[in-house]
C-alpha cells in the first residue's frame, strides 16, 4: 500500500540484535469513491437500463501488521510481515438524472450486488524476505540494506467481479490477496549528514509473474522515496520526507481491470521515541500530494491522510553480534 516503504526505513537502518518484533497500525479514514451507472436490477433479478446515477462509495481502512525480524549472522537478517485489514464500506445511490420510484429501487438493487455497506476483514498477503546489510558503501558511516523475498498468499481472492456484475450477480471488488507468490525486491540506504541529521532513501518492487487459479494476474507495484531525520534528544527523533507509489492495472483472464492502476505522490512526517534500551514508539502521517489514474477507472477512491502508530521491541543481547 502507499506509504509502506517509508515505514521500514527507521527499522532497517538499525542492526537487529537477535529478534525484533514490531506491531504497526495504519489508519486511513474517509476515502471517497464511486462511479456512474445506467444498470438496474428488476424484481426478477434481471438487468435493466435506468437513468444515469452514481454508486457513491466510502471506505475506511485499518491495517494492523506484525513484523518479525531475526538476525541470522553479522550481515544477514530474515523478515516476516503479516498484515490484517479491516475495511469499513459505506454505499448509497446518487441520482444524476430524474428517476421514478421503481427505477430508484432498481438502482438500489444494482448497488447492493456491487458494493453494499459492509465491514470486510481478513489477512492480507504476508511477505518473507532475506536482507543483507553493507556498511561504508558510498561514505564512512553509511548503510545499504538489500532485501529479496516473496509474498505469501494468505489473503482471500475473489472471482472476476466484472464478469459477475454483467450477469447481474452479487460480487466483491475488494481483494485481500492475490493468490500468488510474488517476488519482492527492496533497498534501503541511510547516511549521516553531520551532527544530529541523517539522510535516508528507499525503493521497493512487487513483481508478479503469473495469474492465480481465478485467472487474476496481480498488478506490478513500485515505490521510492527519501527523507531527512533529526535526533532531537537522546530518545526523541523526527523525520520529514516524500514518497512516490505506482501500481499498474491488474488483469482478469487477460483483460485489464478498469478499476486499477494509479500513481501517487505523498508527504511523510513522523516522530520516534526510544523507550528503554530496546523498545521504540513511532507516530507518523502520510499526506497525499497528488494521485492519477493510469486507466479509465470505473471506481477510484480519493485517499485521505493516513495515521501510523507502531511499537517495536528488540529481543537479544549486544554480545549476540
Amino acid at each position: 500500500m502507499p506509504g509502506a516503504g517509508v515505514l521500514e526505513v527507521g527499522a532497517t537502518s538499525e542492526a537487529t540484535e537477535g529478534w525484533s518484533l514490531e506491531l504497526r497500525a495504519v489508519r486511513a479514514p474517509g476515502m471517497d469513491g464511486g462511479h456512474p451507472s445506467t444498470q438496474g436490477i428488476d424484481t426478477d433479478g434481471g438487468t435493466v437500463e435506468v437513468p444515469l446515477y452514481r454508486h457513491e462509495v466510502g471506505l475506511d481502512l485499518l491495517r494492523i501488521e506484525l513484523i518479525a525480524r531475526r538476525r541470522l549472522s553479522e550481515d544477514w537478517t530474515a523478515w516476516l510481515r503479516v498484515p490484517y485489514d479491516v475495511k469499513e464500506r459505506s454505499a448509497s445511490v446518487g441520482l444524476v438524472e430524474e428517476a421514478t420510484p421503481e427505477q430508484a429501487e432498481q438502482m438500489e438493487r444494482s448497488m447492493q450486488i456491487h458494493h453494499p455497506a459492509a465491514t470486510l476483514s481478513g489477512f492480507a498477503d504476508a511477505s518473507l524476505l532475506a536482507a543483507r546489510r553493507a556498511r561504508g558503501v558510498l561514505a564512512d558511516g553509511d548503510t545499504l540494506l538489500l532485501a529479496a523475498g516473496t509474498t505469501v498468499p494468505l489473503g482471500r481472492t475473489e472471482h472476476d467481479p466484472f464478469e459477475l456484475g454483467e450477469e447481474g450477480l452479487a460480487h466483491e471488488h475488494v481483494q485481500f490477496g492475490t493468490g500468488t507468490f510474488d517476488p519482492l525486491l527492496e533497498a534501503y540506504y541511510s547516511r549521516p549528514l553531520g551532527g544530529a541529521w541523517e539522510l535516508a532513501a528507499y525503493a521497493t518492487a512487487r513483481l508478479p509473474l503469473y495469474e492465480n487459479d481465478k485467472a487474476y494476474f496481480p498488478p506490478l507495484q513500485l515505490s521510492a522515496g527519501g527523507l531527512v531525520s533529526r535526533r532531537l534528544s537522546e530518545r526523541l527523533g523526527a523525520h520529514l520526507g516524500v514518497g512516490a507509489f505506482r501500481q499498474e492495472g491488474a488483469r482478469w483472464d487477460g483483460i485489464l481491470d478498469r478499476d486499477g492502476g494509479f500513481e501517487a505522490l505523498e508527504l511523510t512526517a513522523g516522530a520516534s521515541w526510544s523507550v528503554g534500551a530496546s523498545a521504540r514508539l513511532t507516530l507518523g502521517l502520510i499526506v497525499p500530494l497528488s494521485e492519477r489514474s493510469l486507466v479509465d477507472a470505473a471506481e477510484r477512491f480519493e485517499r485521505g491522510t493516513a495515521v501510523t502508530l507502531g511499537i517495536s521491541v528488540g529481543i537479544g543481547r549486544p554480545d549476540d553480534r
